[in-house]
């Protein structure tokens, strides 16, 4: 019993930060059909559901790795690839997963060609936090691409804040060059809250 308690207090806590990384709340998400792209542990569906939210959970990790309570909702697939018929859902997100952490450019533009395939007319994409995306720009040494390493014109004597606010931008400046009505609700890529891309279709 402690347990499971234990485990619906870290799954609302880890539900509620995405959400508000996203800058959506739960009474926004009522009556929609949504999409969460690489979901991972599926805490942000599994919440939204026992609120009666319409979510469907799809990450590449196998079905069968998830706990129960992930289980309902949960689809094992490809964000490059959606499983799923056009224009199906209302709003889709991603946190910390497709097109920020893709390994080239055609993946960042598969993604998002996918995000607004299955997209209602009307319906939103976010994506977040904005800024990361340092596997976008390798340079070339596959320890340095391990490691999230990034050529967004890095000086030796910067400090971890400047790398950070430097491959940001260029994130945002590659974004922007690939998605044209593309926003971003802030320029601080350490925001804890409403951190987010987003467009719509």
């Amino acid at each position: 019993m402690l347990r499971e308690k234990h485990e619906d207090s870290h799954t609302e806590a880890r539900a509620n930060f995405i959400l508000g990384r996203l800058g959506f709340s739960w009474e926004e998400l009522k009556g929609k059909r949504i999409l969460d792209i690489g979901a991972g542990s599926a805490e942000f569906g599994a919440a939204a559901r026992k609120k009666g939210i319409d979510m469907v959970s799809i990450d590449l990790s196998p079905f069968y790795e998830r706990k129960p309570y992930q289980k309902e909702g949960y689809v094992q697939g490809s964000g490059y690839h959606l499983p799923f018929a056009d224009e199906s859902f209302d709003i889709v997100v991603s946190h910390a997963s497709v097109p920020l952490d893709a390994d080239d450019r055609e993946h960042v533009i598969r993604s998002i060609e996918e995000m607004r395939r299955v997209l209602k007319r009307g319906g939103e994409c976010r994506f977040g936090p904005v800024g990361m995306g340092g596997a976008l720009f390798p340079m070339g040494d596959l320890e340095q691409r391990a490691s999230g390493v990034s050529n967004a014109s890095w000086e030796e004597e910067d400090t971890v804040d400047e790398k950070v606010r430097k491959t940001s931008l260029k994130t945002t400046a590659l974004l922007r060059e690939l998605v044209p009505d593309l926003k971003n609700s802030t320029d601080d890529p350490i925001a804890q809250t409403n951190n987010f891309y987003s467009f719509k279709k």
